[in-house]
């Protein structure tokens, strides 16, 4: 679209602009060539050819002049479509003109804007590292007692003993389960939501494990865990108990020191931890204890899970993994 245009700094120079367009009729580029009248109004090319920036601005005002002009005359006649045509044109005039009072001052090129679509194209500053924004992680304990011969009753305190959380959020729910693993099968005794403190009553099952879990969503959003393997003969004794009572952390960057609270009876397992990112997907990545650990420095959301590798005690009758205990962090 070569357009001339008289400028409107001096009677003897004029700006020739030459603007292309994408398949929507959109402006995309636009050069400018400064030309010089004598004077018999001869062109006279100055021969500097500028590349000018188009400012989202004059995009708009061009589009819309078209669409106007084509909704004002979409008719078939000949003087309609004339019309049309002119009116075009002037908006293309328009534009040439919005461009040169852009980027011109006093006859100089400006310099391309910074947040200009064409020209310069911003300088952003460093992105800020990825850190820790937010956690959650707490100390508790689930209680297992006796009811009546091999019956236990289970607790679940709603408020554990500790909650770490940089914005002090506080409890807004607690996610219970209980099963009971005999033989490597599993029988669900109970899976809820509770907002108070809980206890479920197992009834007899016999000899096995009793699995149990505690998850504790906060009122921002973030959860940790806490859980308890207990081992069981035929008449109700505790074979063996393993509690995976949470952990206290602290944070920095991407930095995280864990300190666990994890009580054995009958048993003696060294504690492991695994690192998983929530997303669908991600798979259990071993950590190498102690802490403290780096989280990836990839956004999303981990948890850090406490667990041990169980022997024959419990793996004769547990079958599932000891997936249970955690904090969890976001990172972004």
């Amino acid at each position: 679209m070569p357009t001339t245009i008289p400028t409107p700094l001096k009677s003897t120079e004029q700006y020739a602009v030459d603007v292309t367009f994408d398949a929507n009729g959109v402006p995309v580029t636009a050069t400018s060539q400064k030309q010089i009248l004598d004077d018999q109004s001869n062109v006279l090319p100055d021969g500097a050819t500028d590349t000018l920036t188009i400012s989202d601005a004059a995009k708009t005002a061009y589009t819309n002049s078209v669409e106007t002009a084509k909704s004002a005359f979409a008719q078939t006649q000949t003087d309609a479509q004339n019309a049309l045509n002119a009116a075009l044109a002037q908006a293309e005039t328009d534009l040439a003109n919005q461009l040169i009072a852009d980027n011109y001052t006093d006859g100089k090129l400006n310099a391309p804007a910074l947040n200009s679509t064409l020209g310069v194209a911003p300088v952003s500053p460093n992105p800020a590292p990825l850190s820790v924004k937010t956690y959650a992680a707490g100390i508790g304990s689930i209680g297992f007692a006796s009811a009546l011969g091999s019956d236990f009753n289970v607790s679940f305190p709603f408020q554990p003993t500790t909650v770490l959380n940089p914005v002090n959020a506080t409890i807004a729910s607690l996610a219970v389960e209980v099963n009971f693993w005999a033989n490597g099968t599993v029988k669900s005794i109970e899976s809820s939501t509770q907002t108070a403190d809980h206890t479920v009553t197992t009834g007899a099952n016999g000899a096995g494990v009793y699995e149990l879990k505690a998850q504790y969503t906060l009122s921002d959003g973030s959860q940790f865990a806490i859980g308890r393997y207990v081992k069981v003969d035929a008449l109700g004794n505790i074979v063996a108990d393993v509690q995976l009572n949470g952990a206290s952390a602290t944070v920095n960057g991407l930095s995280v020191n864990l300190g666990i609270s994890v009580e054995e009876t009958g048993v003696n397992y060294e504690p492991k931890f695994i690192l998983l990112n929530t997303a669908a997907g991600s798979s259990p990545q071993s950590l190498v204890a102690p802490p403290p650990f780096e989280l990836p420095s990839v956004a999303g959301t981990y948890v850090i899970l406490t667990t041990v590798n169980f022997d024959s005690v419990f793996s004769t009758d547990f079958g599932g993994d000891v997936f249970t205990a955690f904090a969890g962090f976001e990172v972004a």
